[in-house]
């Protein structure tokens, strides 16, 4: 069990103004070694934590409360807490220690609901509470994790869900959640479907459980294995259009850059206007993370040859 000392309590619960909280992962542990906790004591306080967020509750929205440090496209955050409005009209809210709010109207929106929640909100609330996001979907390889960025559209899910096919657990789709831990930034599993375009539920031969309504002609779908419990990224790859399939590793300024461009909703940590944090966040990813880059031509959803060669090199 995790003691109460330890990443200032972890999981433990205190009181605060009458309410149970949950405290808040140290912000500046990403680059202090001496703060790390052990791997499986990590994953299970981030667990714990994005358990109780993201379990959501269905009411009223209140008002957001405190200054509010960034606004863009119906998103406003204050320090510890955030609203947010779909173009639908779905209100969320959040604010540390508690869970996600959500005010729905009609199946449409309720529609919707899913691509929202485990989307941009997920996403918030793991920045706010001191952990790393990725656009990225990940699997388990070889020990550790693997994850795939790219641009929209560029492949990652695809990626993800050819090598699912081929006996490796799904990690996560579109939205990576990392921890900081002594052994490397730790992968945190969760249960999101994939989401993928027709042509590639052919080629995996996943079956569509239902369509996304907000993006037309990509389907959910269950990955046939999923990864139990948080491992270590060993990986990270952009996936890249190129005239020959070529595998490279970046380092420096490359890596750096890469590993900018991964984050996920980079705007909402920006928001926060902590430079010292995204600095400890960067550098400890960095010092940890092989980066790399996966060229492929255009056709790629019709070739093997790029999920052999992963195979190769990281199993």
């Amino acid at each position: 069990m995790i003691g109460s000392g330890e990443w200032r309590g972890a999981i433990a619960a205190v009181m605060h103004g009458g309410k149970i909280m949950v405290p808040i992962p140290p912000l500046a542990c990403w680059h202090e070694p001496e703060r790390l906790l052990a791997p499986v004591r990590a994953g299970a306080a981030a667990q714990a934590c994005l358990r109780l967020a993201m379990t959501l509750r269905r009411a009223q929205v209140p008002p957001l409360e405190g200054t509010v440090l960034f606004e863009e496209d119906g998103f406003a955050m204050t320090a510890d807490g955030f609203r947010f409005t779909t173009p639908s009209g779905i209100e969320f809210h959040y604010r540390l220690g508690g869970q996600v709010i959500a005010e729905v109207n009609g199946p449409a929106q309720e529609a919707e609901l899913p691509l929202y929640l485990w989307g941009t909100v997920y996403g918030a609330v793991a920045w706010l509470n001191g952990l790393a996001v990725l656009h990225a979907s990940a699997v388990s390889i070889g020990g550790g994790a693997i994850a795939f960025t790219a641009h929209s559209g560029g492949g990652k899910s695809t990626m993800a869900a050819m090598l699912v096919r081929e006996g490796l657990p799904l990690v996560c789709d579109d939205t990576l959640v990392l921890a900081p831990s002594s052994g490397g930034p730790l992968a945190i599993p969760d249960a999101k479907p994939l989401k993928l375009w027709e042509d590639a539920l052919e080629l995996t031969g996943l079956a569509a459980t239902g369509p996304i309504h907000a993006v037309p002609g990509k389907h959910y779908c269950q990955p046939p294995a999923r990864a139990d419990h948080p491992t270590v990224l060993r990986h990270l790859v952009l996936l890249a259009p190129g005239e020959n399939l070529a595998l490279e590793q970046l380092y420096g300024g490359a890596k750096l850059a890469l590993l900018a461009e991964a984050l996920y909703r980079p705007a909402i940590h920006a928001g926060r206007r902590d430079d010292g944090l995204h600095g400890k966040i960067m550098l400890g990813l960095a010092r940890s993370l092989e980066v790399w880059i996966l060229r492929r031509s255009q056709d790629f959803r019709r070739s093997e040859a790029p999920v052999e060669l992963v195979m190769r090199q990281f199993l």
